[in-house]
């Protein structure tokens, strides 16, 4: 999650050691890297189920290296002539962190009320809602009410994963685990646990290791266990089973509950798709399929095997050893006997292909062609048919009801000085064209569900799920938060250390509508302007003038 401050590096995710000076140096040169001016964009009706925006809001933000909070309608709760150095957003509601000489303290969204003064010279946040401060070399945990739900007594604290679901916290030199309520789900008693980008998809199940073994911990319910394997592979979060993986390379599933149901003894093991799941007993040996208990269903006889949907699975038979011909796919079944006859070049995960889709059970890709021109459609392997006639230059799920896709005919968009990439479009499952491929170079599902991020130039679009443009591609970084009905866009920069950080530069509403921006007028001052284009603050720029 971006959190808009300038000086708040993402580096190695441990906001945690960054103290108070190093906050307000960051905020002197802010403008002179300030974002180019544009025009607001227009706005699409969002989908019926996006909650309103909440108001009143409060949200910081800082101009010309100076500080205030804002409300979801474009007016100041806290103006810019305040005492603070910094401000905070805490849950961008009620209260808001702000900085002074005595260090950070928790004030009430108008700056009216200090409800808790001086809680520490460094402070920042964990999970939603959950933020660490430290005291005396110890860190510990309050809320945004500044209630103390851990006492300051770790000596490390930073948040696992790019999602905030879980924390880690290190005391003595060993690691322990906490929910995103900052309560313990373990005791620090691990040399390490796995940290991934997203634990989405891992149905709660956390790897660690203790005295060079593997541990598991259930994050839902607590329960930890040593366990011979050491990864774990993603699925969806209502998947039973799942992938796991020894320090060997060998395969096994386990089940919801993380215990083995198939031996860790394979060399490759697919995705486990209608109580079947295909296996290879060695590197570059045929695949076959079994069931969920282990037993052989299908011999491994073929050369390729994808998973399986209610009809069957597509197949790649072997090829010939002798001329080097490889085999085309078609759709088998559980008794092994041809539904569909080989014909497809290619056939694979149509949502993992582009690298940015999502897997959908029943859902496969084809390909006919070779490999310097291929085209490719979809398969269902539910009902054993053809959805998307091979005819695209690429094809990727999005949903269970949106495509992406690219034609031959696409326009190609620069991604880089040396570098270029087809343009991709937006369609259903019948082939009717939703968003033509002109601009973006990539779609894929926000983290809500509910929308579509689209990627041109380094640039982020929000698209809905009907293909239309709620926000232009003006800002880098797009962030949605449901609860609230909100939308805040992010400049990324790089700091005097070299670090990524994300800068609050405008919020809309689940409309598109704009609630503020910063925009920079041709003299290089900043300007924050409201819903409507009229300037809040600064009304004279001209001290603020950088040209």
């Amino acid at each position: 999650m971006p959190l808009d401050l300038p000086a708040l590096s993402r580096k190695s995710m441990l906001l945690a050691v960054l103290p108070l000076s190093i906050y307000m140096a960051a905020c002197q040169d802010d403008a002179a890297n300030a974002p180019t001016a544009a025009d607001t964009p227009a706005s699409a009706p969002a989908p019926a189920d996006v909650p309103a925006l909440v108001s009143p809001l409060a949200i910081p933000v800082w101009v010309n290296g100076r500080h205030a909070v804002v409300d979801g309608g474009g007016k100041l709760r806290i103006p810019f002539e305040n005492e603070y150095h910094l401000l905070l957003p805490v849950d961008y509601r009620d209260t808001v962190f702000a900085a002074s000489d005595e260090g950070w303290s928790l004030i009430s969204a108008d700056g009216e009320k200090v409800i808790k003064a001086n809680i520490s010279n460094t402070i920042g946040n964990l999970t939603p809602g959950i933020f660490w401060f430290e005291e005396k070399g110890k860190y510990g945990v309050i809320d945004t009410q500044g209630n103390v739900i851990q006492p300051p007594r770790y000596d490390e604290i930073y948040f696992l994963d790019d999602d905030r679901k879980f924390i880690l916290y290190a005391i003595g030199g060993k690691s322990g685990l906490m929910n995103a309520k900052g309560e313990p789900v373990t005791e620090a008693v691990y040399d390490e646990i796995a940290s991934e980008s997203s634990y989405a998809g891992y149905g709660g199940l956390i790897m660690a290791k203790r005295d060079s073994e593997n541990w598991l911990i259930d994050s839902r319910s607590g329960a930890q266990e040593k366990v011979p394997y050491n990864k774990i592979r993603a699925g969806s979060e209502n998947d039973i089973y799942r992938i796991a993986t020894d320090e060997h390379g060998k395969q096994g599933i386990i089940d919801a509950n993380g215990k083995l149901v198939i031996a860790v003894k394979y060399a490759e093991l697919g995705q486990v798709s209608e109580g079947l799941v295909s296996f290879r007993e060695d590197y570059g040996s045929p695949c076959g399929y079994l069931d969920v208990e282990g037993k052989v269903i299908l011999a491994a006889k073929y050369s390729k095997c994808t998973p399986f949907g209610k009809k069957g699975a597509l197949v790649q038979e072997e090829g010939n050893a002798q001329t080097g011909e490889a085999g085309q796919y078609g759709l088998l079944d559980r008794q092994g006997a041809w539904v569909v006859a080989p014909k497809y070049a290619e056939a694979y995960d149509a949502g993992v292909g582009s690298g940015w889709g999502q897997y959908v059970p029943g859902i496969t890709a084809i390909s006919v062609g070779d490999i310097f021109n291929y085209k490719h459609g979809l398969f269902d392997t539910d009902k054993g048919v053809e959805i998307l006639t091979p005819e695209y230059a690429l094809v990727s799920v999005l949903t269970d009801k949106i495509l992406g896709f690219a034609t031959a005919e696409s326009p190609r968009v620069s991604v880089s000085e040396f570098d270029s990439l087809p343009a991709i479009g937006l369609m259903d499952y019948a082939g009717k064209v939703l968003l033509p491929p002109e601009r973006f170079t990539m779609i894929r599902l926000d983290s809500s569900e509910k929308f579509l991020i689209a990627v041109t130039q380094g640039k982020q679009a929000l698209i809905g799920l009907d293909g239309k443009e709620i926000i232009a591609p003006e800002w880098q970084k797009l962030e949605t938060n449901t609860a609230l009905g909100l939308i805040l866009a992010y400049e990324t920069r790089l700091d005097s250390g070299g670090d990524s950080v994300d800068i609050l530069r405008a919020a809309y509403d689940f409309n598109g509508k704009p609630l503020f921006a910063v925009r920079t007028n041709p003299c290089g001052a900043e300007i924050l302007l409201d819903g409507g284009g009229k300037t809040l603050w600064p009304q004279d720029a001209t001290p603020y003038c950088t040209q």
